[in-house]
């Protein structure tokens, strides 16, 4: 049709006797060619003569261009030429065509008038004036806000908490890494990250019934066993499903949080062997791993080194690389340090409060004053940074990332940052009796069961489960085994420090003891004795 319509005009050109007036282009012409030839015209016309046109792309570049036009009166013509930004002749008038176009001609200052004011009109049709233009009319609608939900001030006693969402997590090889909801995702398979931290988790737990203790540590500890290649001399992080690894080595943060899990194995597991075997490992691993200078691998390094001087008192290997350690963590602190930033990095991340806890759990061992004040200075600041102007917790959102010396960004907030800052805070009121610090964890924990952002429970703790993290539009309904363990191991955080003090955990959490979980007031199962 397009071609047969082309051929009819040349012969109607032949008629009329008109062809050595024109040139044809026998091509289709993109949009680059099209903008040179409007660029040339002196004039701009449209001859259409179908009145319902809604749109002409080529009207709307020529007037963009600030092109004199002339046009019959369809619908789009109307509307963008009224208000005398072009002329507008009756359809099939080709007789006024000619006269118009003969107008312009003839009187050039008419002619650069029209063109001034079509041009000032294409001014307004540009990709940022019209963003403004329609922000404009956003803004103009009067808006009812839907209230946000406030945090609940109804938290739930910390319990012994059902090992329902980490079962469903583990199987014979290990812990997987994420889910699909509530269904452990096989796609993403599993990582020594996640399976170091159900390590440390079913070491630590004091009330964990014998078969689950024993069946629970030695699968975390086999995975974490089997992820070390002595080869590298490092420990392997992902593994797909078919317990094929996927690396040779994992992250410097990975192989430091393992050490770590080592550390707390050696220490505290019940089984004898179980002890020996993560001692063991723990020495041959060290050394390889201390040589990262990434500051979070350092911090595991130290938390490591700090548990494993509990039973190795005065080792002066581990005592003198955990001094080095403390002081090479100080350095950077005063590397970065401004009047309104008081950080070890110049940009906040992820477990933030575990920097500060290295050093206070250094500082303790050591007997280095410098290390528990730095640590308890760095750990108030965090803990300002990290509070609403409503008092509840607020957790560094992973979208602050490399965003150096800023405010945080809120969002997406991970139950990592919560326990993190839980475990710093029982650190901290082991060497200052305060009392603030166990506030503070209490304001850590309520975050969990909705003293957050948008009154929400993340964690619940009548069936163990914790959603994967708060996002501005709710929470993110998927249950990773990080934030799954975040959660039980948060709530052995808070415990332990409530049996630190002989106290209740009532008075730090309230006497209320109910859970707000998605909308509803659940009464909580009292505490494991």
């Amino acid at each position: 049709e397009g071609e047969a319509y082309r051929d009819k005009l040349v012969a109607q050109a032949k008629a009329l006797d008109v062809v050595d007036h024109l040139h044809w282009v026998d091509r289709f012409v993109e949009t680059e060619t099209l903008l040179d030839y409007l660029q040339a015209a002196d004039i701009y016309a449209t001859p259409y003569l179908d009145p319902a046109q809604i749109t002409s792309g080529t009207l709307s570049y020529a007037v963009g261009l600030g092109k004199p036009v002339v046009s019959t009166p369809y619908v789009h013509a109307r509307e963008l030429l009224a208000n005398d930004h072009g002329l507008l002749v009756d359809f099939h008038d080709s007789a006024g065509f000619a006269a118009a176009i003969i107008e312009l001609f003839a009187d050039g200052v008419a002619c650069e008038d029209l063109r001034k004011r079509t041009y000032a009109l294409g001014r307004t049709m540009i990709w940022p004036r019209l963003a403004e233009a329609s922000l404009a009319r956003f803004n103009a609608i009067p808006v009812q806000a839907k209230p946000r939900p406030r945090p609940t001030s109804a938290v739930v006693t910390p319990v012994r908490l059902p090992l329902t969402a980490i079962e469903r997590m583990t199987d014979a090889t290990g812990m997987f890494q994420h889910s699909v909801f509530s269904v452990p995702d096989r796609a993403h398979g599993y990582c020594v990250d996640d399976n170091a931290r159900a390590l440390i988790f079913a070491c630590q737990h004091p009330a964990l019934a014998p078969a689950d203790r024993a069946r629970l540590t030695s699968i975390y500890a086999a995975f974490v066993q089997h992820a070390w290649n002595p080869d590298a001399q490092r420990f392997r992080n992902f593994m797909g499903f078919d317990r094929r690894w996927l690396e040779a080595e994992g992250s410097d943060d990975s192989c430091g949080r393992t050490l770590w899990a080592l550390a707390v194995a050696a220490t505290q597991a019940v089984d004898p062997g179980v002890r020996r075997w993560a001692g063991g490992l723990f020495d041959t691993a060290l050394v390889p791993i201390a040589s990262s200078r990434s500051p979070r691998t350092r911090a595991f390094t130290m938390v490591a080194i700090a548990e494993m001087l509990t039973v190795r008192s005065g080792d002066p290997d581990l005592t003198a690389m955990l001094a080095e350690f403390g002081d090479d963590l100080i350095a950077k602190l005063n590397d970065h340090r401004r009047v309104d930033w008081r950080w070890f990095e110049p940009a906040l991340a992820y477990d933030n409060a575990r920097l500060p806890e290295t050093l206070l759990r250094a500082g303790a061992v050591l007997g280095r004053d410098d290390f528990v004040a730095t640590g308890l200075e760095t750990l108030t600041w965090l803990a300002e940074q990290q509070t609403a102007s409503e008092g509840h917790f607020r957790a560094v959102g992973s979208d602050n990332f490399s965003r150096p010396f800023s405010p945080h960004l809120h969002y997406d907030q991970q139950p990592l940052e919560a326990w993190a800052m839980i475990d710093a805070c029982q650190a901290a009121d082991a060497v200052a009796d305060t009392g603030i610090w166990r506030s503070r964890a209490a304001q850590a924990y309520r975050w969990f069961l909705g003293g957050n952002d948008l009154g929400l429970a993340i964690g619940n703790a009548t069936s163990g489960e914790c959603f994967d993290g708060l996002m501005p539009t709710g929470v993110n309904r998927n249950q990773g085994a990080e934030s799954v363990l975040a959660f039980h191991l948060a709530t052995l955080g808070i415990n332990r420090l409530s049996a630190e003090r002989e106290a209740s955990v009532e008075p730090l959490l309230g006497t209320r003891p109910i859970l707000r979980h998605q909308g509803v007031d659940v009464v909580a199962p009292p505490i494991a004795a």
